[in-house]
């Protein structure tokens, strides 16, 4: 097996070089070939789409002034690639840009199916976008992505200072201290190590640690904990390290949504969280007539559904801003249901809140019935069921039952 390294600095021996090396260090290790190119410093012209290098079936680009074709034909006896590039102005240097893209377009099929990296050197900022732009080729030519236990981003100005960059651990060595034995690419089941220690360390570094550092300021997170594929984390892990936990729910659903709540509610659980959060009623039809066309009667059995899934708090998309002469009051997200007083559902909105707080807070005293999602159980053995007629069926620990209506304005059962 051969990685081909691109570095795509001008600086044949800098900081770009240094990273590449560090990944070829390791992959040789692993008993994996490696070869690094270094573009130059010579002019890399741009795509002029002029299309010669697929009418003509050339399997190269038809200008062959400088080193994009050199390059290509390496990609004949490589089995993957990593493109390294420094920083410039949030976005990779322009000559590597222009390489990838005249590359992948005239000589595409030498690289699809093939795995690949990026690797972003910067002095301070604009990584992210770099990185981004990167890998964005990749996933055009079916080539997977190859992640590790963070961005592939390395911070240095001046020659050597990616050196000094200590965080940027192997994920080899992490892999290693886990496991006992050295990663390799090629087996499927160090595949499956692997994929569970991103898991983790996104879960304790990544969602942990910013819980961590946010509390140093007071504050707290929150979290959707998706994971929707590919990201490579685990709903339950990571959703745990974080002080809130929410799903979603929207007006116009089509079908529940059981991936969203079942995330949430594993979290919760994992954690001994009792408030199980939803971001609700959004709605995304963004027309301002739909978004405005709500009312208690069609906003009440979207909650109860989710009330009786586990969703015990909710949560409204609104904006609070200083009035001004050039809007009007009350300005409204984009994304969301208009809660406001412009509404013509204005009036509906007190009803509304209140019945949500008062489930909200039903569903949250004692603790969850083991096996249900919409029943508590209170310390003395009250037991407290959200029923079918969106009412709470209290039974006391003498076997009296009460039902209360939480969209009347009366006493609480006791």
């Amino acid at each position: 097996m051969k990685v081909l390294l691109i570095n795509g600095s001008p600086h044949k021996k800098g900081n770009t070089f240094l990273a590449l090396s560090e990944a070829a260090k390791t992959l040789e290790k692993q008993g994996i070939e490696t070869e690094i190119v270094h573009i130059g410093v010579k002019p890399v012209r741009g795509c002029i789409a002029c299309g010669q290098c697929k009418m003509k079936q050339l399997g190269r680009c038809v200008f062959d002034d400088d080193i994009c074709n050199r390059i290509s034909e390496k990609l004949d006896t490589a089995d993957a690639l990593i493109i390294g590039s420094p920083v410039y102005y949030g976005q990779p240097n322009g000559s590597v840009l222009s390489l990838v893209q005249r590359m992948f377009f005239s000589a595409g099929e030498k690289v699809v199916n093939k795995p690949a990296a990026a690797v972003c050197v910067c002095r301070r900022g604009g990584a992210t976008a770099a990185y981004q732009t990167m890998n964005m080729p990749f996933e055009m030519m079916n080539m997977p992505v190859v992640t590790s236990q963070y961005w592939n981003i390395v911070y240095g100005r001046e020659e050597g200072q990616a050196a000094l960059d200590t965080e940027a651990d192997s994920i080899f060595e992490r892999f290693r201290q886990r496991y006992g034995y050295e990663l390799d690419y090629t087996n499927a089941d160090c595949q499956k190590d692997l994929d569970r220690l991103i898991s983790d360390l996104v879960a304790s570094e990544y969602m942990g640690g910013l819980t961590e550092k946010a509390h140093e300021y007071g504050l707290r997170t929150w979290c959707e904990p998706y994971a929707h594929s590919p990201f490579p984390g685990n709903s339950i892990t990571y959703g745990s390290a974080a002080d809130e936990v929410a799903a979603e729910f929207w007006v116009n659903d089509r079908k529940f949504r059981k991936k969203e709540v079942d995330a949430a509610l594993g979290a919760a659980s994992h954690s001994g969280k009792n408030r199980v959060w939803a971001e609700s009623f959004t709605d995304g039809s963004w027309d301002k007539s739909a978004q405005d066309d709500w009312s208690f009667e069609k906003l009440k059995p979207i909650a109860d559904r989710y009330f009786h899934a586990g969703i015990n708090a909710t949560i409204l998309h609104v904006v609070i801003s200083q009035p001004g002469d050039d809007r009007q009051p009350a300005v409204r997200p984009w994304f969301g249901t208009f809660f406001d007083r412009r509404s013509r559902h204005a009036d509906d909105m007190k009803p509304l809140v209140a019945y949500l707080r008062r489930c909200c807070f039903m569903l949250q005293i004692g603790k969850p019935v083991p096996g249900t999602t919409d029943q508590r159980m209170l310390a003395d053995g009250t037991r407290i069921r959200f029923t079918d007629e969106s009412l709470f069926e209290v039974t006391f620990p003498s076997g009296q039952q009460e039902h209360w209506n939480p969209e009347r304005v009366e006493k609480m059962p006791r």
